[in-house]
């Protein structure tokens, strides 16, 4: 204990500081003998917390952080047999910032932990994808393997995580950019989904810690998405849809996203003048953002009521009401519809032309004058609701919304333009002097 003393002694202290060093040192000499010799149990650990606390509580002065001192609080931490009235008397005399900290063991050197999770993530992705595309050949060749390829091919896509979901949900919307068997078997996961699904137990535990009340009674399972999933309920004898985020979704989607910072970082370095004009950390920068807002349900709720006031006088478009919102959960009026994928066989080319021009309405106004977009327009968030000889469309999922900036609003409009007039070189003219990676678009936006 004296040597320890005297290491704090000479750590730099003002001589008002030493003084009381020396008074307390001399008390210590007492309290030392007095003091039993504590074994390094539970009670021991709870002995050093108790001080560290204590001193925490009582001083302001900040601890000398030399490589002396913290040497001697981690020998001090070691040393089974030390008397707590000896590791009170320097805790007292010289009281750290944080003494747990000190006090605690210096931690094994490791890969760190963010590092860790990338490797895990990568990992994971490669051993569900590589056996996919080892019998893929086989399924190719054997007609009869191909329905189990496929049913392998969305269980390896759900087993990835949330992200590998979404993205799989956007492919199946583009039949011209991707094969049409992939965008037909991918389509199912856009309200079918099983891996965001929780239990009936685990649901309603989750609705009960967002809304202690219980005024909700929560139904069967009506869909799952790749964060979240719907089940039926009743709130005050009113017919309700509750959308519950899984706990560990947005631990598991910032675990995807920085493997795919990771993975454009490395595209980046090996193929650099091609990135230059993809952009992949913007573009992955982007979706992280969008990602990140559609696991908090709070946003959802907030995006619901402005596209509300936004088509208040629009016929035949209706979007959900909510009614309760929390970080995990959502309590919205449950909207009866078809989904648009399943209802489209059995319409007429007429109703399919209505259906169009009143989805490309609605989508033109979020775009023009609006300027606020709902950003996961595919097949599973579309119900259609019929009603005699008219319908309506019920747009669900407001989870993920984009503003655009005021350049890039100026420019989107100004393709579109000349896209609609057909006038091919003025659409090429733009996109050449307006590509931010030439450094075209500051200076023509500024003109």
């Amino acid at each position: 204990m004296l040597r320890a003393s005297r290491l704090l002694a000479t750590s730099g202290a003002p001589t008002t500081s030493r003084a009381a060093l020396t008074r307390t040192s001399r008390a210590a000499t007492t309290i030392t003998s007095a003091t039993e010799r504590v074994a390094p149990s539970a009670r021991w650990r709870g002995t050093m917390d108790s001080f560290a606390r204590t001193a925490r509580a009582q001083a302001g002065s900040s601890v000398a952080t030399s490589a002396r001192w913290r040497r001697t609080l981690h020998h001090m931490a070691r040393t089974p047999m030390l008397p707590a009235g000896a590791l009170a008397t320097i805790t007292l005399a010289r009281p750290p910032a944080n003494c747990e900290v000190a006090v605690a063991l210096p931690r094994q050197k490791t890969m760190p932990q963010k590092h860790w999770r990338v490797a895990k993530t990568l990992g994971g992705w490669s051993l569900r994808v590589f056996p996919v595309a080892l019998w893929a050949p086989f399924a190719l060749l054997l007609p009869f393997l191909r329905k189990w390829w496929w049913r392998h091919v969305l269980y390896a896509i759900e087993g990835c995580g949330p992200t590998a979901v979404k993205l799989a949900q956007w492919s199946a919307t583009r039949p011209d950019v991707f094969p049409e068997a992939w965008c037909q078997r991918t389509g199912l996961l856009q309200n079918r989904a099983t891996r965001a699904t929780q239990t009936r137990r685990e649901a309603l535990r989750t609705l009960a810690d967002a809304f202690p009340g219980g005024d909700t009674v929560l139904g069967g399972t009506v869909g799952a998405g790749c964060v979240a999933h719907v089940r039926r309920g009743l709130r005050h004898g009113r017919a309700v849809a509750v959308k519950l985020v899984h706990p560990s979704t947005r631990m598991r989607v910032e675990d995807d996203i920085r493997a795919l910072r990771w993975l454009a970082r490395a595209a980046s370095l090996l193929m650099p003048r091609t990135c230059e004009v993809l952009d992949p950390t913007g573009l992955v920068e982007d979706f992280a953002d969008k990602m990140l807002l559609s696991c908090d349900m709070t946003n959802e709720a907030e995006a619901l009521r402005r596209l509300r006031r936004n088509f208040v006088g629009e016929r035949g478009v209706v979007f959900p009401e909510p009614l309760l919102s929390s970080n995990g959960v959502l309590v919205e009026s449950f909207e009866r519809g078809v989904p648009l994928n399943e209802a489209l066989s059995s319409l007429d080319p007429e109703t399919k032309r209505k259906v169009a021009r009143r989805g490309l309405r609605a989508l033109l106004k979020m775009l023009f004058v609006d300027n606020y977009i709902h950003g996961d327009l595919h097949a599973g968030n579309l119900l259609l609701r019929f009603s005699g000889d008219d319908f309506e469309l019920v747009i669900l999922d407001a989870g993920l919304v984009i503003e655009l900036a005021p350049r890039d609003r100026r420019n989107f409009i100004d393709l579109f333009g000349a896209v609609v007039k057909r006038d091919g070189r003025r659409a090429g003219e733009l996109i050449a002097a307006r590509a931010t990676h030439r450094g075209g678009g500051a200076g023509d936006g500024a003109a």
